[in-house]
């Protein structure tokens, strides 16, 4: 059983620890346990045998209902292991109530009764969220010898003629994915009119911009199509989180903030522009030597706060389009695209 992190991003980076674990017991069938949206990320790799959807919201405690839910639920399945992702106490308490017998995770949140395999988390030699997963899978390998596996996807060739269907999505032309979106906060969102540039841009080079974003993204995608061009599909608040993750598999090429879209993209080994801001690439970088990252050195970043603790955001404002434009446009020329129109410069 894998009691899955909250973030969509972290989700897909925890595919390296389901990987591990199942070329160590191919035989076991792995479960997971998260909430209603990043359980369709689990739902997507192979290796997961049932995702048990949480009925339980954001920072809810309610011992009681975790107790009953464990115990009508979770113990009846009978597992031997449970790996515990989130850092946080109560995120213990299922498996604990479950009497899962081996119950593994990090320290933190005076987990000593809910955990009894507890691992010290050496952030020094393990500075990379993607390391920190899979050591929970091989605590005995040396830590400079720990094999990572990277994310990866399996395309839903079901899916996606579904969703190009459903979305009026032709591959006639090349596809560039913007995902202006980012979950954490402002400090993570490049600019729209930098968007809305970009989309110009792409759009006069013949290709099909589609915009995606959850509905908390609703009005920076209407900005994006109203002053982005002529035949922006604005997708934002729109897609389910798996037709989201079936588009941007076909896509060519993906221009996105530091986010899940982005860690998605990754996992597909799509071509990927990341654009980080307060947050920092030595901890959850896009995990594909298709991806380039974008920053801007400054002497306040990475701050990790939600919105700018100065008030100007100059790490993103200074990350100006045409930079974007022409790092997407070499991605493009090394890679090539998936359309039967060629693409034209």
């Amino acid at each position: 059983m894998i009691i899955a992190p909250s973030w969509v991003g972290d989700a897909v980076i925890s595919h390296s620890l389901i990987q591990r674990l199942k070329s160590v017991h191919p035989a076991s069938p792995i479960d997971v346990l998260a909430n209603p949206l990043v359980a369709e990320v689990y739902k997507t790799m192979t290796e997961i045998n049932v995702v048990h959807v949480s009925p339980f919201g954001h920072g809810e405690l309610n011992i009681i209902a975790r107790r009953t839910f464990a115990k009508k639920i979770i113990a009846p399945e009978k597992y031997d292991q449970a790996y515990v992702l989130p850092n946080s106490f109560k995120s213990a308490l299922i498996p604990y109530f479950a009497d899962i017998r081996r119950r593994i995770g990090f320290l933190g949140e005076q987990r000593y009764i809910v955990l009894n395999d507890r691992r010290k988390l050496d952030k020094k030699h393990l500075p990379l969220m993607v390391e920190r997963y899979a050591f929970l899978a091989n605590a005995q390998t040396e830590i400079n010898k720990l094999p990572t596996l990277r994310p990866r996807f399996n395309e839903n060739e079901k899916i996606k003629e579904q969703t190009k269907n459903k979305y009026g999505i032709s591959l006639e032309n090349p596809i560039v994915c913007l995902c202006p979106g980012a979950e954490y906060g402002p400090a993570k969102q490049w600019p729209k009119e930098y968007f809305s540039t970009t989309a110009r841009d792409f759009e006069e080079r013949n290709f099909t911009v589609i915009i995606l974003g959850s509905k908390k993204d609703e009005s920076i995608g209407k900005h994006i199509e109203k002053h982005g061009g002529k035949n922006i599909k604005n997708l934002c608040g729109s897609t389910s989180l798996k037709e989201a993750i079936s588009i941007i598999g076909f896509s060519d090429l993906v221009i996105t903030n530091d986010s899940g879209l982005m860690h998605i993209s990754a996992a597909h080994d799509t071509p990927t522009i990341a654009i980080f801001g307060s947050s920092s690439t030595a901890f959850t970088p896009p995990l594909s030597e298709k991806a380039t990252v974008l920053t801007e050195t400054m002497w306040c970043r990475p701050c990790f706060q939600r919105t700018c603790p100065l008030g100007h955001t100059d790490c993103l404002n200074k990350i100006r389009p045409n930079l974007v434009i022409e790092k997407a446009v070499a991605l493009i020329e090394k890679y090539g695209t998936h359309a039967r129109t060629k693409y034209d410069d």
